[in-house]
């Protein structure tokens, strides 16, 4: 290595060298509170955060106290430096943010216990509901097969009313396969880099995926008394006239 080239690497070295050499890691901060300082009380218990939190270009670790399966309350350590924050607005921020972060955790490890349930922003239903999206269409296909064969006014009055509810509900179904699409990459960067932002952002895409499959619901709810109502019209036109 020439001399240049070693002056730049001792350089850059330096430069970055303080902002690695004081930070600290999840287990230090956990220590800093529990034996260094002995916050707890004897009832309580913590659990090791397993992400920074940032809030306007710093990061803290926030670590949950609980007592039992009870959330007591949360300690912001800074990240730098082996120090509690202690700005009441900030930290407001900060267990907002950490509160979402853990009762996410806490919501999955639930589901996953369970067999009779799957998360629902994740990849298998994304193909779950862009199937149900294709088969809507091709029913509404099958349907125009059935009308054009049967020539008949009533029935394609009736073909046309169903034909409707399917598109409406086809929409539906690629409009849920696109939002739990942008809940899933809205909970990866949540969880990577949590935020007041992302945080924010990952409730709007839940929301909006929540919305969308209610909405798909009472149509689907609704739609096999249509149908039934309907199919008889329909039936009744296929009949040979006496």
């Amino acid at each position: 290595m020439n001399l240049t080239k070693k002056t730049l690497f001792l350089a850059v070295l330096l430069l970055f060298f303080p902002i690695y050499a004081n930070s600290i890691s999840a287990n230090n901060a956990v220590s800093f509170v529990t034996q260094e300082n002995h916050f707890l009380f004897e009832d309580e218990d913590y659990q090791l955060p397993v992400v920074e939190i940032t809030h306007e270009g710093k990061k803290y670790w926030v670590i949950p106290i609980l007592s039992g399966n009870t959330l007591v309350t949360f300690f912001p350590v800074k990240s730098e430096a082996k120090e509690l924050s202690l700005s009441k607005p900030l930290n407001r921020q900060l267990f907002k943010t950490a509160d979402t972060l853990r009762s996410l955790s806490v919501e999955k490890e639930r589901i996953s216990k369970n067999q009779q349930v799957d998360w629902l922003f994740a990849s298998n239903y994304v193909l779950i509901f862009e199937e149900l999206s294709r088969g809507l269409e091709n029913e509404i296909f099958e349907m125009n097969i059935i009308e054009s064969t049967l020539n008949n006014a009533d029935v394609s009055s009736q073909v046309n009313r169903m034909n409707s509810s399917l598109s409406a509900m086809s929409l539906k179904s690629g409009g849920l396969t696109q939002s739990i699409t942008e809940a899933i990459a809205a909970e990866a960067a949540f969880a990577s880099a949590p935020d007041a932002l992302s945080a924010a952002k990952l409730k709007d895409e839940f929301d909006d995926a929540f919305e969308e499959l209610w909405m798909l619901q009472q149509r689907i709810i609704w739609f096999p008394l249509q149908t039934r109502l309907q199919n008889s019209t329909i039936l009744a036109g296929m009949l040979p006239m006496p």
